[in-house]
């Protein structure tokens, strides 16, 4: 049997803090390569005022996913992931920050959850 590297999968998110979209925490799990779970970090609330809204317009989304809550994240955690899966589209942007493959998995519309081609991916 072939001996091969430990890999550890990072699962990056940021998540709704209230229902009006205006606040987000950011959450890192890093798992081994069973999905055991090795290490999970947060941030605290981020809630951008109305000011930052206006400064960073359509910017503002993927500045908090990677400069406040990604890189920080990745920063913090003691077990390093050598792949990171992310929650979204935008946190694609955190490939210019860091130096491991960033994955995007998204479902299509209407997709067959048993066929692999009903599913698009993006990486960086």
């Amino acid at each position: 049997m072939e001996n091969t590297p430990f890999q550890k999968i990072g699962f990056l998110e940021l998540c709704p803090t209230d229902t009006a979209d205006t606040g987000f925490v950011g959450a890192l799990l890093v798992t081994d390569q069973q999905g055991v779970p090795l290490e999970f970090k947060c941030t605290e609330s981020i809630k951008p005022n109305p000011t930052q809204r206006i400064l960073y317009g359509e910017k503002m989304k993927p500045h908090i996913l990677t400069k406040l809550c990604g890189a920080p994240l990745l920063n913090l955690v003691t077990n390093k992931p050598t792949i990171l899966f992310v929650s979204q589209s935008a946190f694609l942007d955190i490939r210019n920050e860091i130096d491991i493959p960033v994955l995007f998995i998204e479902r299509t519309t209407n997709a067959d959850p048993i066929d692999p081609n009903s599913f698009s991916k993006q990486s960086h």
